[in-house]
């Protein structure tokens, strides 16, 4: 490979797009002639998402038509149908799934026929690309689209012939060895091994149960042939899913963070001068690592970052909106509510701008969401948090919150489709939490009460035992311990490690134990004797100082101040005495607001 070619290779493999873009485009006419050069510079425009300029080659090659396609309908529904399918006035992202599908078989077939034809490197990872993408949506849309079926089997052959062909082939490549391997091909090689790996991670996101050593294996495989941006920030998402799904890992945080450091060493080791990444998910999962290791500051840094990115894009891909999302959880977990409801209202602007249909009234919301059903658990989140936010910011102002939640239910109130039951515990969540803000414990009580009785055949055990805490909690708040012992059983039989249980056992445990337990009686002592000591040194002071100045007849005769000398030896015995008491009055606010509990993750 001459050393321009590989100069310019890198600026694309540690994220620099658009000076990949500049050089690709000095010379294109030539550049568009290499099949990896043409690659390269289209996952560069998508990265940047400079979709005009994308749709442009779109002529160049029926496959990459194909991808070109899928990518928007997924990604981007609005710039799909105003720029590609014009005449499509359904909007039906389903429908337009099975239309792709049967050209990807079409064109499947015509390749079939060809036996003289080898497909190389070009054909190989698109077909790769566009399995990830058609099994993700093929499983998002399997309950309204007949041929969701077909496509995840088709997916997963199609994945597993290419892997077969690339591992068996103990990495020759244009007839040559391992050793003799050119750099090009190490580049083909990496992207490939790549693609492999990023299939089955998306298998594994929806197969909660599917384990496939594969992942890391690919990964691997492709760091090893060519260090790049895309498969580190992967690798690292991998270790970072594993500490979302089992809670602190510290092995996992730190694997991840060994990525990322590895990578920042080898990019100021080839580019010590040169920090303009245009690589949205790399500083995307810089902050979340940053999370993980409770580092708030530097979290929020790298998510700055990525605004700025995203600021400068002339279009969006639904998925920019988890930058905002995330942002948003964490100041809404430091309590900085009015920006925490500023990025999640930013975090809606960037889905309804992919997705406009969803925020017109003139079409039936089962059609809307039949169409865009492989997103709505994001909406579903981003517009939860919105309210959660409000209900917080605005605690005690019942003006602010009292129809918060039916904004909610103007978004998500749809047809039976299979994600009703969801909608309705999170609408419920709300009202319990916007009743609790404003102190209206009854109807907070009655919300949940009547949810369980409508909803008890189809709540899972999760939800039931929630509810029911929720429940133990109110009647615990309002005096009624027979009925919060009675409920918190319940919740306990349902899901006896549910994270509300746990931490509602240990504050009732901790306040039942407060009162007139051993450490409140030597309290007790301690107080009433302190303070006798400490008052009655500070009496007989004073009655020697104003003796000597033949004043203190004068004042101790005083009746107010032989009443307050009095109270002042019986106060802080007193307060000590009932302090549990009046604790109790407040523990109510102190415990609902320790809670939030609603088991929504980072995206």
């Amino acid at each position: 490979m001459e050393k321009d070619e590989k100069t310019m290779l890198d600026k694309f493999l540690f994220g620099f797009f658009n000076d990949f873009v500049d050089s690709y485009e000095k010379n294109e006419e030539t550049n568009k002639k290499n099949d990896l050069f043409l690659y390269c510079y289209v996952m560069s425009l998508l990265e940047l998402r400079k979709f005009k300029q994308v749709v442009k080659t779109i002529f160049y090659k029926d496959l990459l038509s194909l991808y070109i396609r899928l990518y928007f309908l997924d990604n981007n529904p609005k710039f799909y149908f105003d720029e590609l399918e014009k005449d499509d006035k359904k909007y039906d992202i389903s429908e337009n799934l099975g239309k792709l599908f049967d050209a990807f078989k079409e064109w499947e077939k015509e390749q079939s026929q060809d036996n003289d034809k080898e497909r190389g490197f070009f054909t190989d990872i698109l077909v790769l690309k566009i399995c990830n993408d058609f099994y993700s949506l093929g499983k998002d849309f399997k309950k309204f689209n007949g041929k969701s079926v077909e496509i995840i089997e088709k997916t997963f052959t199609l994945s597993e012939e290419i892997g077969e062909k690339y591992i068996l082939s103990k990495i020759s490549f244009n007839n040559t060895t391992e050793n003799d391997i050119s750099e090009t091909d190490k580049i083909k090689l990496s992207e490939i091994f790549h693609e492999l790996g990023s299939f089955y991670e998306t298998v594994q996101s929806y197969e909660k149960n599917y384990q496939n050593n594969k992942i890391i294996e690919y990964y691997k495989k492709s760091l090893k042939f060519s260090y790049n941006i895309f498969t580190t920030v992967d690798m690292a998402y991998f270790y970072n899913q594993k500490i979302s799904s089992n809670g602190e890992d510290l092995e996992s945080i730190n694997i991840a963070e060994d990525y990322i450091s590895e990578f920042e060493g080898k990019l100021n080791e080839k580019y010590p001068n040169k920090n303009d990444i245009d690589y949205l998910d790399f500083f995307n999962i810089k902050a979340d690592n940053y999370y993980y290791i409770d580092k708030s500051n530097l979290e929020k840094e790298n998510y700055g970052k990525a605004i700025e990115l995203i600021d400068r894009m002339p279009c969006h891909s639904i998925h920019d909106n988890v930058t905002f999302y995330n942002l948003g959880i964490t100041e809404q977990k430091n309590k900085e509510y009015v920006k925490s409801l500023c990025d999640f209202e930013k975090a809606l602007e960037i889905f309804y701008s992919c997705y406009p249909e969803l925020d017109n009234d003139k079409i039936g919301r089962y059609t809307i969401y039949k169409s865009k059903v492989h997103q709505i658990s994001d909406l579903e989140d981003n517009l939860y948090f919105i309210c959660e936010t409000k209900i917080l910011k605005c605690k005690k102002e019942i003006e602010c919150v009292k129809n918060i939640d039916l904004d909610l239910l103007e978004k998500l109130k749809v047809d039976d489709n299979g994600i009703q039951d969801s909608i309705d515990y999170d609408i419920v969540l709300l009202r319990f939490k916007k009743n609790i803000s404003i102190g209206n414990y009854k109807k907070a009580k009655d919300v949940i009460i009547t949810f369980i009785e409508n909803k008890k055949n189809d709540l899972n055990k999760e939800n039931k035992a929630s509810l029911f805490a929720r429940l133990a909690h109110i009647y615990f708040i309002i005096g009624d311990f027979e009925r919060s012992k009675e409920k918190l059983e319940k919740a306990i039989d349902y899901d006896s490690e549910n994270e509300y249980i746990l931490r509602f056992i240990a504050q009732r445990d901790a306040f039942k134990n407060n009162f007139f337990s051993k450490e409140h009686k030597s309290q007790l002592f301690c107080v009433g004797f302190v303070s006798f000591i400490a008052i009655a040194f500070f009496t007989v002071l004073m009655w020697y100082v104003l003796g000597r100045l033949g004043l203190a007849r004068n004042i101790f005769s005083n009746p107010i101040v032989f009443i307050s000398l009095l109270f002042s030896f019986v106060i802080p015995v007193f307060i000590t005495l009932f302090y549990p008491l009046l604790k109790k009055i407040s523990v109510g606010n102190m415990q609902l607001e320790f809670f939030d509990g609603t088991g929504k993750e980072r995206k």
